[in-house]
């Protein structure tokens, strides 16, 4: 088998693992989150596709309540072109494959984008199971309008550095694309998220060029307002109707999964579910001469500063989702050099530093 017929294998089993992962749960026909999974975005993208089948557009849901806004409400996610092409289908199955895909779509497309900042094959896939099946996505299938809405994280990534490192006008549209699927996901955690990595990368794009010339920051802001402009549908609505909205309500239902909060609950969640922490521990004598591991290092410092005093980072948030695929993508370059210079004096010293994470892991486990 060839080089890229292995790597076009590789995205494949991203794609499909997660189906695997969840099979007990679908295969018994039983929905792929529970809490405000099913009391919520299951019954607002439901509302959503029933209109688009009836040839209306879902401006408003009849039967929440006496009445409420639909489109406005965002998280429906009523305009976002995967669920849209789900349209056909029972909403109940619809659901589970826009859940499914978008957990398999967030796998490859981060090994995508690792495999854009030079990562080896492996490290790639390392990073694409790490943040598809880790303990964010798995921990809050509840909260589904992120879970949706993960993909377009990797993917707005992967414009930006597209567009960071050789502008055109069709990576710029590109870029505006990306945007745009963020915004009309319906996640606002994902939003912030999405604002948070996209920022990062710009501005170390232009305070940090590396020798390369960045592309005109007129370009550049042309195509975010470009991606805004796509996702105005969407966003206008749910602008105008903030202003008569309550507090944000999560929780309407418990989940059951709730676990130890606090930092003892963040290790308990990390330490025993992924090698990540271990690995991205392992990826500290890459700082001196990798820029992306110093970026992505950099915003898992900013991600828990940013925490204090907010809460668990095992609680749902754009922070969290930012550390979740910051700690994923960081391991994956770990990895990555590890097999890289295995040969090598640095390589060896990244070998002892993981031992040295696992073990550190092990203990604060026990």
């Amino acid at each position: 088998m060839t080089r890229p017929s292995r790597y076009r294998l590789a995205l494949g089993l991203l794609l499909l693992l997660p189906a695997v992962a969840h099979a007990p749960a679908w295969l018994e026909g039983r929905l792929l989150g529970a809490g405000d999974a099913a009391a919520l975005h299951f019954p607002l993208r439901a509302a959503a596709w029933q209109a688009w089948r009836a040839g209306d557009l879902p401006a408003w849901n009849p039967w929440a309540f006496s009445g409420q806004p639909l489109l406005a409400s965002y998280r429906a996610g009523a305009l976002y072109p995967p669920a849209l092409l789900l349209t056909p289908l029972p909403p109940f199955w619809a659901f589970q494959l826009l859940v499914l895909f978008s957990l398999g779509a967030a796998g490859a497309l981060t090994a995508l984008y690792l495999r854009r900042l030079q990562a080896l094959p492996v490290g790639a896939f390392a990073a694409g199971l790490f943040f598809a099946l880790g303990p964010y996505l798995v921990g809050h299938l509840s909260d589904s309008a992120a879970v949706i809405a993960a993909p377009t994280l990797p993917l707005l990534l992967l414009a930006a550095e597209s567009h960071m490192n050789r502008a055109s006008p069709g990576r710029a549209a590109g870029l505006a694309a990306a945007v745009a699927l963020n915004l009309l996901a319906g996640s606002p955690e994902a939003t912030r998220a999405g604002v948070a990595l996209l920022a990062g990368r710009l501005l170390i794009g232009y305070a940090l060029p590396g020798g390369r010339r960045p592309p005109p920051w007129r370009l550049t802001a042309l195509a975010v307002a470009a991606g805004l402009a796509l996702a105005a549908p969407q966003l206008l609505p749910t602008l105008l109707a903030v202003r008569d909205a309550g507090r944000q309500v999560t929780g309407l239902a418990g989940s059951g999964l709730e676990g130890p909060a606090g930092l003892s609950g963040l290790i308990l969640r990390y330490v025993s579910h992924t090698p990540a922490p271990a690995l991205a521990v392992a990826a500290l004598p890459l700082m001196l001469r990798n820029l992306p591991a110093r970026v992505l290092a950099a915003s898992l410092v900013v991600a828990l500063a940013l925490q204090w005093g907010r809460g668990p980072l095992s609680a749902p948030g754009g922070l969290a989702l930012v550390f979740d695929f910051t700690l994923a993508a960081l391991a994956g370059l770990s990895l990555s050099e590890q097999w890289r210079l295995r040969h090598e004096p640095l390589g060896r010293r990244l070998r002892a530093y993981l031992l040295v994470s696992c073990l550190a892991s092990a203990a604060a486990l026990s």
